[in-house]
């Protein structure tokens, strides 16, 4: 049995719930939306269930920081593309003015994602099944329907603005069955401190944007030779 962090567990859900959508998610209240009843759906009748994202009441419905953070990250590591929509719509909710629109988020890279069914399914052997079924059935309304769907239970009418509406109950380390190695690859592969760089160095190296002369010897440790 591995480990990983709460925050690897919180990233592979996200993407593997993104790539359920073949042609992308089209708007980020969409993708909030379809993670908060997803988690919805496992939560009922099991309390226990997995539920890496926490949802507070906002002006747009169910409202996850966590889960916005974490699709930012995505985008930064090139896990995720976000294009822009041109089919912007204004429309009512209760006595808000809403924009559907946005962004387009789609995953970039979908070799992996049986990688991450098997890991969602070594957490909760319902989990990847609840998401493939959430974004089926809520996935594609129309936006200003889902919201209104959202709006519409009675947890999230009793609660105030800013309140939360569904905790998060992932421990910082989440035990698998995978080997120490699988987990260690699959922190490194979904950190983005570690991404980022690295692929920036990639671009660089490819690009021969790299000036080793300008580049200072690291103690004993020997430049690179051109």
């Amino acid at each position: 049995m591995g480990q990983i962090s709460a925050s690897t567990v919180r990233r592979i859900y996200l993407l593997y719930l993104l790539s359920r959508f073949s042609k992308g998610a089209y708007g980020a209240k969409r993708i909030q939306k379809v993670a908060y009843l997803s988690e919805r759906l496992l939560s009922e009748g099991n309390q226990e269930a997995v539920r890496p994202f926490q949802f507070k009441k906002y002006h747009y419905g169910q409202y996850s920081e966590m889960l916005d953070d974490i699709k930012v990250q995505l985008v930064t590591m090139d896990y995720v593309v976000a294009l822009p929509l041109d089919t912007a719509k204004t429309y009512m909710v209760g006595e808000w003015e809403l924009v559907e629109g946005g962004n387009k988020f789609t995953v970039t890279n979908r070799s992996q994602v049986a990688f991450y069914r098997k890991v969602l399914k070594s957490l909760s052997p319902q989990l990847p099944e609840v998401i493939d079924l959430t974004v089926k059935q809520y996935g594609f309304m129309a936006e200003s329907e889902l919201i209104n769907l959202c709006y519409s239970f009675p947890d999230f009418q009793a609660a105030q603005m800013g309140e939360t509406v569904l905790e998060a109950n992932i421990p910082d380390l989440l035990e698998l069955d995978l080997s120490d190695d699988e987990c260690e690859g699959l922190e490194l592969a979904m950190t983005p401190e570690f991404v980022v760089p690295l692929a920036r160095i990639a671009e660089a190296v490819e690009n021969k944007k790299i000036d080793w002369e300008e580049v200072e010897k690291v103690e004993g440790l020997p430049l690179p030779s051109t």
